[in-house]
């Protein structure tokens, strides 16, 4: 009777240790980030241009032949590498280029460092083990005749992994 005792003892602590048990909402999405090959498959641009609606756009555009072969591969110390694959755009361009990614509070953006231009934020506006779309918002405002314009971009990037 005893060992019955023990055993329901033994039985109810680990059920209850395992119920308890949280989920990190970070480590979720960062296993659906990380060692991923994500390539670009296509990205859509959209500008409001009230000043000049000749540049106005709504245009959606597909990789060239020569980065057709790059991805992106985001690590979970957050680092990321950009391969620029076997097909160069410019010649001598290397073979890869390293930086820093970090999601901010909400894990609803991305932050992108490569240490070469302006860091890059990113919405998410999907994330899954297959798929991954970023957008990007821009907003510039024109003083013209005594009133404020403004000039609205938005690109959006479609990767998926493979």
């Amino acid at each position: 009777m005893k060992k019955i005792a023990i055993f329901i003892c033994l039985v109810t602590f680990v059920f209850v240790g395992v119920s308890c048990s949280k989920v990190n909402t970070v480590d979720v999405e960062i296993s659906k980030l990380a060692n991923v090959n994500w390539h670009l498959i296509k990205m859509e641009l959209v500008v409001n241009n009230p000043v000049s609606p000749a540049y106005n756009a709504d245009t959606t555009m597909y990789p060239l032949d020569c980065d057709s072969d790059n991805y992106t591969k985001f690590l979970p110390d957050s680092s990321f590498i950009q391969y620029n694959g076997i097909i160069k755009c410019i010649s001598g361009e290397p073979d890869s280029m390293v930086g820093k990614w970090s999601y901010n509070k909400t894990n609803s953006s991305l932050l992108l460092d490569s240490g070469l231009q302006n860091e890059q934020l990113y919405k998410i506006a999907e994330l899954d083990f297959l798929n991954m779309v970023l957008v990007q918002d821009y907003s510039i405002e024109k003083h013209i005749e005594n009133s404020v314009v403004t000039i609205r971009t938005r690109k959006t990037y479609y990767y998926q992994n493979e």
